[in-house]
């Protein structure tokens, strides 16, 4: 058995965002740039004043994409830092059979069987299940890499 313990805290939900975006989001991290570019280029049409049309367009769908970007993050940390569960500390039980789970507002069991994958990000673990609803384990928190590499074969194991 392997048990840690962590922060559910801003610095933690920064931390996913990062991680996600450097390891599971693969488009993602090309947003800003492409909304940038599209941007620069529609603007530079417009100037240049060859198909005024197609360079307003260019603008259109580059601050469009700018805009995407910033709310859908903006989104997706009111959802997590929104909970209830917003800046507590979080019991994980890592056994063979699964993941024992204990919170302030909720306690219980995870078996393997119900992971669709344990996903190794640059600062941490994925464990995602169906929905694409995901626990994330900074590795920070295990108290050593054997620690990691150990949950990875308890998984792995169930397949």
């Amino acid at each position: 058995m392997i048990e840690v313990r962590l922060q559910r805290s801003p610095g933690y939900a920064e931390q996913v965002w990062r991680d996600q975006m450097a390891t599971r989001m693969r488009w993602r991290p090309f947003a800003i740039p492409l909304g940038v570019a599209l941007l620069t280029a529609g603007v530079i049409w417009t100037a240049l004043r060859v198909e005024p049309p197609i360079g307003f367009a260019l603008c259109g769908i580059g601050v469009a994409e700018l805009l995407w970007h910033w709310w859908d993050k903006r989104r997706w940390f009111a959802v997590v830092r929104g909970g209830k569960d917003g800046d507590v500390e979080v019991r994980l039980q890592f056994t063979r059979e699964g993941i024992v789970h204990e919170g302030p507002n909720a306690a219980g069991e995870v078996r393997w069987e119900a992971f669709d994958e344990v996903a190794r990000g640059k600062e941490g673990l994925f464990l995602v299940l169906p929905g694409k609803q995901t626990i994330y384990v900074p590795f920070t928190v295990f108290a050593s890499p054997d620690d990691v590499h150990a949950v990875e074969a308890m998984f792995e194991a169930t397949l």
